[in-house]
């Protein structure tokens, strides 16, 4: 796997005072890491440069079929002041198959989905103008560049004949109101004063918070613990067939983040989180309706409801092209209930034919086998082509009906990560980065090698 998928909000310094609002003069483009090299055994003509603040590259095989694909990168921490582009993951593949593509670094590092969407729609026209206009143009992306590629299929339909969108959060805010709900009902169930921005979670409230969920939490529980668990499977989209295996991989490493300032590390003016709306779930109806009672709640700044959002744009549903999201079924950075609230934004829009959404048997984030990624790509580009719309049985639970597929299971790994993005995490000047590895280890050790691999270990039966 390659190190594009440093694919995580997780690595976002969320923390920064509110004042320190960043804008495009905080970025730069390191113009000696635009070069990239050709891949062997295959002819192709490269190019690279700058482009309204950003930088870009595009590759165009010899054997062009006339088509162009615009990949939406992974997120980079907004700490990072270097704008990168990052090459799609399937290169070899995608050049092979004939389809040229083009990437951007943006004009924003951090959670800033509008700079992707408008520096995509950029590249695209350049490449047109410089080139030669593409008979159809795809939008793809992982993480953060998925929510790009789906904004875009509802902002630019007229450049686009489909998008894919990959273990993205797909939805608005709600992927950052959800790890902080998340985050908010863990210190309420454990008696914890709330605080919010909690700059000192990390080195007080983190700890603290652990001891009193269980002795090896999320292994060994209290009762403040199991009812974290019995919240947090709820909150995340339902029980399914890995909802063990999805907690015990993600419960403690999303403590990471608890500092949020809901800023986006200085990308907006003011909180952009919201938790009013969000009701949580305990076993015992008493004890859930204290809590819904008790829990803070967070609501937009002012400034923000007043003017939006800068780096994220309102979702709507309205797309107006083909969109296939694929996801994992126990990623809970990146939950099913992502998928959900999605699917309900696009029906409400009237636009569910163009919607179909797969999910793999897996825990990791990004973690897709290339032949997921290319099935689904395939499946994309010939829906746009010939209006076959892929069958996809709905598997997974879901608050309202949608179209689902299990594709595949993964049998041999309860990663979290890829191994190159464990790598980069740990190696990286991002010291955010090496404690969730350092985390994810921590409370992984030893648990993964008692039954030769995640099927076999928790039982399950192939779908």
């Amino acid at each position: 796997m390659n190190k594009q998928f440093l694919a995580l909000l997780l690595a976002l310094p969320l923390s920064m005072p509110l004042y320190a609002a960043l804008d495009e003069d905080n970025w730069i483009v390191d113009e000696d890491q635009l070069p990239f090299d050709a891949l062997p055994d295959v002819d192709t003509e490269r190019r690279w440069g700058l482009l309204d603040g950003a930088g870009y590259r595009w590759e165009i095989p010899e054997n062009w079929n006339g088509d162009l694909i615009i990949y939406a990168r992974p997120l980079r921490g907004s700490d990072n002041r270097t704008l990168e582009v990052v090459n799609p993951p399937r290169r070899e593949a995608l050049l092979k198959r004939g389809y040229a593509w083009a990437a951007s670094s943006f004009d924003f590092n951090g959670y800033h989905v509008n700079s992707g969407v408008k520096h995509s729609r950029l590249l695209l026209e350049h490449f047109s103008g410089e080139h030669a206009p593409p008979g159809s143009s795809y939008i793809i992306g992982h993480d953060l560049g998925g929510q790009v590629a789906a904004a875009s299929a509802e902002q630019h339909p007229d450049l686009y004949a489909g998008a894919l969108a990959m273990c993205a959060p797909l939805v608005d805010t709600q992927g950052l109101n959800y790890l902080m709900a998340y985050n908010l009902a863990a210190q309420a169930i454990a008696g914890l004063d709330s605080r919010f921005p909690d700059m000192e979670f990390q080195q007080d409230t983190r700890e603290e918070l652990l001891a009193r969920l269980g002795p090896e939490f999320p292994g060994l529980l209290y009762p403040a613990g199991e009812e974290l668990v019995y919240l947090h499977t709820r909150l995340s989209g339902g029980p399914h067939a890995l909802s063990h295996e999805a907690v015990e991989a993600w419960s403690t490493l999303l403590f990471d983040f608890g500092h949020m300032d809901g800023t986006l590390g200085g990308l907006e003016a003011g909180n952009v989180i919201s938790t009013r709306d969000v009701r949580y779930a305990l076993p015992d109806p008493e004890r859930e309706e204290w809590l819904n009672e008790n829990v803070l709640r967070l609501e937009p700044d002012p400034q923000v409801v007043r003017g939006g959002t800068a780096a994220i744009p309102a979702t709507s549903g309205e797309i107006g092209i083909p969109v296939l999201t694929l996801g994992s079924l126990g990623d809970l950075y990146t939950p099913l209930s992502m998928q959900q609230a999605y699917a309900q934004r696009v029906a409400g829009a009237g636009q569910e034919a163009l919607l179909v959404q797969r999910v793999v048997r897996d825990v990791g984030h990004c973690t897709f086998t290339e032949e997921e990624e290319l099935q689904a790509f395939d499946d994309l580009t010939d829906w746009a082509a010939n209006g076959s719309r892929p069958e996809t049985p709905s598997t997974i639970p879901m608050r309202r009906p949608a179209q689902h597929s299990v594709v595949r299971t993964h049998a041999g790994s309860a990663r979290v990560f890829p191994p190159v993005l464990e790598e980069v995490l740990t190696n990286s000047h991002d010291r955010a980065g090496a404690r969730i590895v350092r985390d994810w280890k921590q409370a992984t050790a030893g648990s993964h090698s008692t039954c030769g691999g995640l099927r076999q270990r928790c039982g399950l039966q192939a779908a």
